[in-house]
């Protein structure tokens, strides 16, 4: 362990902020049962490989288990007076994880119908304000036009001009 007195130990572990200084607690119990259930020593590198090989295998997203290489960077400096660095295979096991991507979602693509409905819908022509704005939205795309339109829409002659076919 540390040369440290009590109370310069206690000084390094409060600087940081009471929720970062939660959670590296919390981190480091876990990592300290983790060794217990497992008879291991706490301070060595094999316990640390071990113990990140099990998240991994748990499929934690890459940035947590930085979170936690960084909570334990701070466990470990505070307990021997070295850095974590010390173990580069760590930090190359982590290097080298890559956590399954969730599936990109795909954006759906109205039809015209569909944005003829919404902006005719009675959603959007009761608020005056919220057509313009539709209009305005579609008004570029020119391969759009709207069949159910008026040339007097919220009372502005030639406000559909160019995308009505009316």
């Amino acid at each position: 362990m540390s040369d440290l007195s009590p109370d310069v130990a206690a000084l390094l572990s409060t600087h940081k902020e009471a929720d970062t200084q939660r959670q590296y607690t919390r981190y480091k119990e876990r990592y300290l049962t983790f060794c217990t259930e497992r008879g291991s020593q706490p301070l060595c590198e094999i316990s640390f490989l071990n113990f990140f090989g099990d998240l991994i295998q748990h499929e934690y997203a890459a940035s947590t288990l930085w979170s936690i290489y960084s909570a334990l960077g701070h466990f470990y400096l505070l307990s021997t007076g070295k850095k974590l660095q010390e173990f580069p295979r760590i930090q190359a096991l982590l290097k080298t994880y890559h956590a399954k991507a969730p599936a990109p979602k795909k954006a759906s693509v109205f039809t015209e119908d569909q944005i003829e409905t919404i902006i005719f819908g009675p959603m959007f022509s009761a608020n005056e304000e919220l057509v313009k704005k539709m209009v305005a939205l579609f008004s570029d795309m020119k391969r759009i036009t709207f069949s159910r339109c008026r040339k007097t829409w919220c009372g502005i002659p030639n406000f559909l001009d160019g995308i009505c076919d009316c």
